[in-house]
């Protein structure tokens, strides 16, 4: 997935398994919204929209607020609008041209729904609760990639939940949630305290896109004697409009 820098590839890769059961069927809410996930993956839609990323760790505090607009010149497509809530200086704003003028690949937010949807594996998916509204599922088999080389034996321990909004004329994935219920120690050497990824989406009014409204990363790891990682990230999107496509 292209979206966010490549920050955010904790996706989400779902193998087969022996639990095929009725939701994996072509009428069942998560299957009509792999589909669509599937079918917006082929539009050429734009969009402008307003970006707020938090970021806290020891190694980055960042509180940042920027506009994309596919309608402007290329190479002036992105506005700094706030930085830690402030109306951002002359400076800032040179600043913000020099080092990201041509490094933003992630402006393409309609990709970022069916970057994670469509390749849910609908046999692999246990429904847990139902009602008139939303049906929850619980992915098995879950594999993250988000800690790289340790993902695999982190992903034994992942709980993964999948929200599917019913309310409207079509059901589209609101939330997907990927997270370690409990503290993991890995041996000797670390201990991861907290895990989770979470997606949330809501349907565009008026393009009937679903597109996403928050994406959120929280981290905690002790690495004995070495270092302790603290991190959350937290990406929320606003003012979207449709511009093309």
């Amino acid at each position: 997935m292209r979206f966010f820098q490549g920050f955010l590839l904790a996706m989400v890769l779902l193998a087969p398994s022996a639990f095929a059961q009725e939701q994996g069927q072509a009428d069942s809410p998560l299957a009509r919204a792999v589909a669509e996930a599937k079918a917006q993956d082929q539009n050429t839609r734009q969009y402008a929209y307003v970006r707020h990323t938090r970021i806290n760790s020891k190694d980055e505090v960042l509180d940042r607020v920027e506009r994309y607009d596919p309608a402007r010149p290329d190479g002036d497509r992105w506005e700094l609008l706030l930085v830690d809530g402030q109306v951002p200086g002359d400076d800032q704003v040179a600043d913000y041209i020099k080092s990201d003028k041509n490094k933003k690949n992630d402006s393409d937010i309609s990709s970022v729904y069916s970057g994670i949807v469509a390749d849910i594996n609908l046999s692999d998916a246990e429904l847990l609760e139902e009602s008139d509204s939303e049906a929850v599922y619980r992915l098995l088999n879950v594999k993250s990639d988000f800690l790289g080389a340790d993902g695999d034996e982190l992903s034994g321990y992942l709980e993964s939940r999948v929200v599917v909004d019913k309310s409207g004329s079509a059901p589209f994935v609101s939330l997907m949630r990927i997270y370690a219920p409990e503290p993991v120690k890995k041996g000797m050497v670390a201990k991861v305290n907290n895990f989770e990824t979470a997606f949330s989406f809501i349907r565009h009014g008026q393009s009937m896109d679903v597109l996403p409204q928050e994406i959120r990363v929280e981290v905690s790891v002790e690495a004995l004697l070495f270092f302790n990682v603290e991190a959350h990230t937290q990406v929320e999107f606003s003012a979207i409009e449709v511009r093309g496509g």
